[in-house]
């Protein structure tokens, strides 16, 4: 499929992995070390792509989020319909659709790198139908939501459908 974005030339701007995982990448409440994606290798399984106005893995398969959602700390799962992701400063996009507390987290992806957007989709066989900025790694603030939306409109993706959602009002 080959790499994409930045759509729009340049790149976004970026908010920090919030202070409070930001030593070595440790989930304090299990004390632990995140899984962090050091190599390009682990991150390329994970990134997806816009082809024809939808959202596709590496192999050209329609995202869909239906059985997504998070393992807890202690391994039960809990369907949401939403899968984690992040975006990167030069607009590469990854999602995972079943990430586990304490050890798989929005930081795992760029290990702990900044971010422009940070938070939870919601695909239907690859049409984007919500896109929120809930992340308690990095935190990003609402006007990070805007990073994806340029993003998403620039790659032909008919954002008038997509529902943006910023959790911290």
């Amino acid at each position: 499929i080959g790499a994409q974005g930045p759509a729009n030339g340049g790149s976004y701007s970026t908010t920090d992995l919030h202070e409070d995982y930001q030593e070595d990448g440790i989930d304090y409440a299990m004390e632990q070390k995140v899984t962090y994606f050091e190599s390009e290798a682990e991150r390329a399984r994970h990134e997806v792509f816009v082809v024809n106005g939808v959202l596709v893995d590496i192999s050209g398969n329609r995202i869909d989020t239906l059985n997504a959602g998070e393992f807890d700390y202690v391994g039960e799962f809990k369907q949401t319909g939403k899968a984690i992701f992040v975006m990167d400063q030069n607009g590469r996009i990854f999602v995972e659709f079943k990430p586990q507390r304490g050890v798989f987290h929005h930081s795992t992806f760029l290990a702990g790198e900044e971010v422009a957007m940070a938070g939870e989709m919601q695909v239907v066989d690859g049409i984007i139908t919500l896109v929120n900025n809930k992340s308690g790694h990095y935190v990003p603030l609402g006007s990070f939501l805007e990073n994806m939306k340029i993003e998403l409109s620039q790659r032909g993706v008919n954002v008038s459908g997509v529902n943006f959602i910023d959790v911290r009002r």
